[in-house]
């Protein structure tokens, strides 16, 4: 026991200590898959396709872009699933080195096809980026090909949107928009992204570990750890064991004098179990049989708190 006890205070001490090392770096951690179809939508050639595209608009726009797909949620509030998904999976692009999963850009698109809804969840300057109006405007454009059931094509135009407001957006606020100024005989293909076979060049920045200081700060952790550890396990050993069980038994210390069995009461009580409805907030604009409904605004989308602290903001329909 006292073996056990000591291995997990050295646990527990060399993980706290070596937390510190684990801050992601600036960028996005491009080991994250951007395509989840978890509904099984897509086939291996598109998936693959829309993955590729993802992550060079990602890294391009320095703005992460992820797209999930679920077969059921399981009555999960849609707008809370995307939100968390997005927060605690550590998607977003930083501008800086940080460890904080409130902050970072990007934008979620979730497909959940039992209830056939889909939701739009913005994070950092997604919410500037994209109005609720614009979020309505994406999800319409989207909608026939939602409906017929052409999932590949209806997320590429949902790629294109995205693509062309990150930019009108860059454009209105006056920021160098770098990424269309190149003057190296770089094309854009037909699909929208870009080719790597051409000579072009760029500073990829992805959000990763860095290994080397945590195996240096996970060294470091244990051996204080240990000493810390060792030096409690020595202060709690002043026990001194007997060589006879008689030094642990008291004379006459313990006599029964009577037994019975005595059933006293019962109680049976029941409780009805609740069943959860599924429910889906839509913000900022709907869609139901293809009517579509603006929420007109043009400065950001309306915004609320995910479980995580973080602000989103977002909207959704039904398709």
């Amino acid at each position: 026991m006292k073996k056990i006890t000591f291995c997990l205070i050295v646990l527990v001490l060399a993980v706290s200590l070596a937390l510190p090392v684990c801050a992601y770096s600036a960028g996005l951690d491009a080991s994250l898959p951007r395509v989840i179809d978890n509904a099984d939508l897509l086939t291996s050639a598109e998936e693959e396709t829309l993955e590729t595209r993802l992550i060079d608009l990602a890294e391009l726009r320095q703005f992460d872009i992820v797209i999930r797909t679920e077969q059921s949620i399981g009555g999960t509030n849609l707008e809370e699933y995307a939100d968390d998904f997005f927060d605690y999976q550590n998607y977003g692009w930083h501008a800086e080195d940080t460890d904080d999963i409130t902050t970072g850009d990007g934008i979620l698109f979730l497909l959940n096809m039992e209830t056939r809804d889909w939701h739009i969840s913005t994070k950092g300057t997604g919410i500037a980026v994209f109005s609720d109006y614009t979020i309505a405007s994406i999800g319409n454009n989207m909608l026939p090909d939602l409906g017929g059931g052409n999932y590949e094509s209806a997320f590429q135009i949902f790629l294109d949107d995205v693509e062309e407001h990150l930019d009108s957006y860059a454009s209105s606020n006056g920021a160098d928009d770098a990424y269309n100024n190149y003057d190296d005989g770089y094309e854009t293909p037909d699909y929208g992204y870009y080719d790597d076979s051409d000579d072009f060049s760029r500073n990829t920045v992805t959000r990763t570990y860095n290994l080397g200081a945590l195996v240096f700060g996970l060294i470091l952790a244990c051996a204080a750890a240990g000493i810390a550890a060792h030096l409690l396990f020595r202060q709690m050993n002043t026990a001194v064991a007997q060589s006879h069980a008689t030094g642990y038994v008291l004379q006459n210390g313990f006599r029964l004098t009577n037994t019975r069995d005595i059933f006293l009461y019962s109680t049976t009580s029941s409780v009805r179990i609740q069943s959860n409805d599924i429910h889906t907030n839509h913000h900022g604009g709907g869609f139901s049989g293809g009517g579509f409904s603006g929420g007109g605004f043009s400065g950001g989308s309306s915004t609320h708190v995910s479980s995580s602290g973080s602000t989103h903001g977002g909207g959704g329909g039904h398709f």
